[in-house]
């Protein structure tokens, strides 16, 4: 079974979304180019996006955001445009091909592997981190992108220097899903992660090795946000804190909430 690896904000301005992040309290790793890897030739090209991290002891955040004319870089870039926030979820996994190679054997239409790759420094040299994607086909999970990765060089993401935060963050723990029909969307995303769907009340929850997913109703997510949502999308997360509070995504980052809780 994955794990819940990093949740992705796609924004229309990194730089404003990055100012947003840090008086929220955040650490931020400097922006990376992305790469991808040429098929013909195994050369990096670029990816047309970039990100930066917030990285905790136990997952992360990226805020991604495009910078050139590719497909990758139009496709967030159109994205963000129409929604800004929360639109990646991304389970980690020991061997992402494994896991691709199984979901086709049991029926599911998968895309095919992606190989991205960014330049991080470190406090000696940078370092060249690299991941493998299993995707689920285009529609699959209507409430945003699921991706399950293989970290090759996770000694390049998680350095000491970026793991303490002023608002006293130290892990990720789940991702908010709202949703007209949670039970269909949490049995889905189960079967797809080899896990259960388990009903807490009204909302259903997804649990993995580390951390979990909760679908909630519309009308309970558009309570919480103090804000109408019509369509199912992912809306929030929830942080491992000090101290229990809600706070609503600035304008930057979007529609949304982040849920800091003991």
């Amino acid at each position: 079974m994955p794990r819940l690896d990093h949740l992705g904000l796609f924004v229309p301005d990194g730089a404003a979304a990055a100012s947003a992040l840090q008086a929220m309290g955040f650490t931020l790793t400097p922006i990376a180019h992305q790469t991808t890897t040429d098929p013909a030739t195994g050369a990096p090209i670029p990816a047309g996006t970039a990100n930066l991290c917030v990285m905790f002891q136990e997952g992360y955040l990226e805020l991604l955001f495009a910078t050139g004319d590719t497909e990758a870089g139009r496709t967030v870039a159109a994205e963000a445009a129409q929604r800004a926030g929360l639109h990646l979820l991304s389970l980690t996994t020991h061997n992402a091909e494994t896991f691709d190679a199984n979901r086709r054997g049991a029926g599911w239409e998968m895309r095919p592997l992606a190989r991205f790759a960014r330049d991080i420094e470190t406090e000696s040299a940078p370092i060249t981190a690299r991941f493998t994607l299993a995707r689920p086909g285009k529609g699959i999970f209507p409430e945003g992108r699921v991706q399950v990765m293989t970290h090759h060089s996770p000694e390049a993401l998680w350095q000491s220097r970026w793991l303490t935060h002023p608002n006293g963050a130290t892990a990720l723990k789940a991702l908010l899903v709202a949703t007209p029909m949670p039970e269909a969307a949490a049995r889905r995303l189960a079967r797809f992660a080899g896990t259960e769907a388990i009903l807490e009340g009204t909302r259903w929850h997804v649990p993995f090795t580390r951390g979990h997913v909760e679908f909630w109703p519309l009308s309970e997510a558009s309570a919480l946000l103090n804000a109408p949502i019509e369509s199912a999308h992912f809306f929030g997360l929830r942080l491992t804190a000090p101290e229990k509070r809600h706070v609503p995504f600035p304008p930057a980052l979007g529609q949304g909430v982040m849920i800091f809780e003991p």
